[in-house]
């Protein structure tokens, strides 16, 4: 099972005992509860944690259990990232785009 690096800001963290993080695999509108958590070292109010998920899995959620109240589920935070296209292949499919619209435009005249 792959690991996801979570990384939060939590408000007041002193009124925290623990984290609970769940996710949801690709195809499923179910949420399964993650089975292992591995904090790392982070200032005094950011957090990070390993989480072991599934290759199928495609959202993750997390919420935190204070000693008085559960909070409301995070925002799904996407487990595989879109990549973003660079700005040089971007001009270089502009660059293209427009030669064979020219090259069309010489042809139909």
């Amino acid at each position: 099972m792959p690991d996801f690096i979570v990384h939060w800001h939590q408000n007041a963290p002193e009124q925290v005992n623990a984290w609970e993080f769940q996710f949801q695999r690709v195809g499923s509108r179910e949420w399964e509860w993650v089975q292992r958590v591995d904090p790392v070292d982070g200032c005094v109010d950011c957090f990070q944690a390993t989480v072991e998920l599934p290759r199928t899995a495609l959202l993750v959620r997390s919420r935190s259990i204070g000693s008085v109240e559960v909070s409301q589920w995070s925002h799904d935070i996407p487990v595989h990232a879109v990549p973003e296209p660079s700005v040089t292949i971007a001009l270089l499919i502009g660059v293209l785009w427009l030669g064979l619209l020219g090259w069309m435009i010489r042809r139909l005249s």
